[in-house]
């Protein structure tokens, strides 16, 4: 499967199937408004927050580090709030590996896009 950031990849460890999500370059990606989704998020590291500021070839890099990294760090803090959430198992060279999501019955969970349901189902499911 492919989205607008990463393609999804079923993949075998071991006796399990996971998923692998991967990144898509800056320049294959279509997000149109970026700059929403990475607006408020702190860059610890001086070096690394000068040279995304000026644009350089290393902060466009360090920049693509700090969007994948972000989706990973948010899950790892959901699990440990006790969000259900697909379990990480490694960032890897753009390559997020995680727990595939399934139905009682082993197919693969709809994308959030495809489910229809209504407000008061989506209010509860919320709480």
């Amino acid at each position: 499967m492919s989205g607008k950031e990463a393609q999804v990849f079923l993949v075998r460890c071991g006796d399990e199937i996971r998923c692998a999500k991967v990144y898509k370059d800056v320049a294959q990606r279509s997000f149109k408004n970026a700059v929403q989704y990475q607006e408020g998020r702190k860059i610890r590291n001086s070096r690394r927050q000068r040279a995304i500021n000026r644009r350089s070839k290393f902060g466009r890099d360090q920049q693509e580090v700090v969007w994948q990294r972000a989706e990973v760090d948010a899950l790892y803090k959901l699990a440990d709030a006790g969000v259900r959430v697909p379990k990480a198992y490694g960032f890897f060279d753009g390559v997020l590996l995680m727990e595939l999501v399934t139905d009682g019955d082993g197919d693969v969970a709809p994308r959030l896009n495809e489910i229809t349901m209504s407000a008061e189902q989506a209010v509860k499911d919320h709480a």
